[in-house]
């Protein structure tokens, strides 16, 4: 029996995800009787982890049909599949949930949005969430808007 604990369940999703075992990770989780926005996240990140870009998006669209509302740490880790793809039009679209949905401000989120815009080719974007993030995500922006020069 799967027990209830968040922490122990988010642990083991990430365990089997770090060793490449995928199905096992979504074993666990589609097991489990509550999924909240912590759980679905550690199970976004396993199909990143593991260079399944688009699954990772395939998850998230499951997250959105659950009614799961997302954190700032998924629109993270889905940004970062973007940039992995290098798919601005993914990119575009979270960068727009971002605003809509009060994240992009976060640290977290203005560097992904950063190193997804740089890695797609956009660069005047990347610059742009930059110069409106500046402020708030300090030195580690300047890092990623340093490293794309």
């Amino acid at each position: 029996m799967i027990t209830s604990d968040v922490y122990i369940n988010g642990t083991t999703i990430n365990m089997y995800g770090k060793c490449g075992k995928i199905s096992c990770a979504r074993r666990v989780f589609d097991g489990l009787q509550s999924q909240n926005v912590v759980l679905w996240t550690a199970s976004i990140s396993v199909y990143l982890q593991n260079g399944c870009f688009e699954e990772t998006f395939n998850l998230f669209s499951e997250l959105l049909q659950e009614d799961v509302k997302p954190n700032d740490y998924t629109f993270a880790v889905l940004l970062n599949a973007s940039a992995g793809l290098s798919a601005l039009k993914y990119g575009y679209l979270l960068h727009a949930r971002t605003m809509k949905s009060g994240f992009t401000d976060y640290k977290i989120v203005g560097n992904s949005l950063i190193d997804a815009y740089a890695k797609g080719g956009n660069i005047e974007a990347a610059s742009k969430v930059f110069s409106g993030v500046t402020l708030l995500v300090g030195m580690l922006s300047y890092v990623g808007i340093r490293m794309m020069a």
